[in-house]
């Protein structure tokens, strides 16, 4: 095989594997941004659920919605932790493959400069100035003349650009093995900080510890509370049916045009609520959920039952809840605990707002996607504000989450906070 043949097949070799290496590369790059954007969303979860534990603190003894909070911090962190360690294994990976790039390269290139040598020396010997122009002469004619000088022309430039492009792509991963380098010394004092919030991750574990040992001991009081929190679930349940069936005995030929007949052609939505099933906003602009949809089993405290005809989500203070999904108010009314209810129907379907301090829709109105229905109640003993939202399919209590939106913003345990 010719040397310039073996220049060809070493430097093809070489080019295919930069296109791997920067093609690797680039996947680590697009791994690393995501995982930063988790970190930062993570951040600010561990930032918001603080904010609402010292909320709950300055008011009253821990209970289930803090404890709630505290676990949300204990993931969050743990979740920060774990995030920064893979990118940390995915950048040690990149350094490692990028050194064995770049150890094949040299051996590479050393066989192709001794290669190129060879070429040299028989271009020298075979082809010198006296032979070339014998060479030339030597030509049937004027235009293969022209043709042989052409081909040592491109010959002698060909091996001056490939030669060039070798060692090109040599510096190139070698900075970029300087880069690789450089993040990896980055990472490692990120993964010492990291290191000091796993101990803080540690002692928020001891005082979810301590908190529990202090639930359990109030286990009773904490019994006797969830049936009265049940209770008035159940009051309202009741008073929902009732929007269904008793809204003719009660004369309201209003409520009762709107709960059981299609809207009018002109008011259709622009899209059916039915075909929102995992795309619908918050009805909080931030906050996490404390207690999800269904009846379940506390996960610390095992003699504490849990019921939720919906989803409970705690936010700040003075937030208001807003309409998921375009609709017209069909009740507002007055909860056993005297907060208020809004109920808005989208065609065969009801959402529910409970606990609010005031509402500022009334029945009968058009309200929007976002919309604010009122300003969601702060318990004053405990300072916890908290919205209790609703979905119906016709007469049938569904999941909220179902219809939620899903994703890194929202999770079952409420580690994210919500941003609109």
């Amino acid at each position: 095989m010719s040397g310039l043949k073996i220049l060809g097949l070493c430097f093809a070799s070489l080019w295919l594997l930069c296109q791997v290496l920067l093609a690797q590369n680039a996947v680590v790059q697009t791994s690393a941004a995501e995982l930063k954007q988790k970190k930062e969303l993570l951040d600010k979860s561990i930032e918001y659920a603080g904010v609402l534990i010292n909320d709950t603190r300055q008011k009253k003894a821990a209970g289930l919605e803090e404890l709630s909070l505290l676990q949300t911090k204990i993931d969050a962190r743990r979740g920060i932790v774990d995030t920064w360690r893979t990118l940390h294994d995915q950048l040690f990976d990149t350094i490692a493959q990028n050194l064995m790039a770049i150890d094949s390269l040299d051996t590479q290139l050393s066989h192709l400069k001794t290669a190129y040598a060879t070429m040299i020396r028989r271009a020298y010997l075979n082809h010198n100035s006296h032979q070339r122009t014998l060479y030339l002469l030597a030509a049937d004619g004027f235009g293969q003349a022209i043709n042989r000088m052409s081909y040592y022309r491109s010959y002698a430039a060909k091996r001056h650009k490939q030669a060039d492009e070798i060692a090109l792509t040599q510096q190139r991963f070698i900075e970029k093995a300087m880069q690789t380098e450089g993040k990896i010394n980055d990472n490692a004092r990120v993964l010492q900080q990291l290191e000091q919030e796993y101990a803080m991750m540690e002692q928020e574990v001891m005082e979810k510890k301590s908190m529990v040992a202090q639930l359990q001991r109030n286990e009773q009081q904490l019994i006797r509370r969830q049936r009265h929190h049940q209770a008035d679930a159940a009051a309202l349940h009741r008073s929902i049916l009732e929007t269904f069936a008793n809204s003719s005995q009660n004369g309201d030929q209003q409520s009762e045009q709107l709960l059981q007949t299609p809207a009018p052609a002109t008011e259709l939505l622009p899209a059916s609520f039915a075909s929102q099933r995992g795309k619908l906003p918050w009805p909080v602009a931030t906050g996490f959920i404390i207690q999800p949809f269904g009846e379940h089993q506390h996960p610390d405290l095992k003699n504490i039952m849990i019921k939720n005809d919906g989803v409970d989500f705690l936010t700040q203070s003075n937030a208001t809840a807003h309409a998921v999904f375009d609709g017209r108010v069909t009740r507002v009314m007055q909860a056993a605990n005297k907060t208020w209810v809004v109920i808005v129907r989208h065609n065969g379907f009801l959402t529910v707002y409970a606990n609010l301090a005031r509402v500022f829709v009334t029945a009968g109105q058009r309200v929007a996607a976002l919309q604010n229905l009122g300003l969601i109640y702060t318990d004053k003993d405990n300072a916890r504000t908290l919205l209790h939202f609703e979905v119906w399919e016709g007469k049938t209590l569904t999941d909220p989450m179902q219809w939620l939106v899903s994703g890194e913003k929202v999770t079952l345990s409420g580690t994210q906070p919500l941003q609109r």
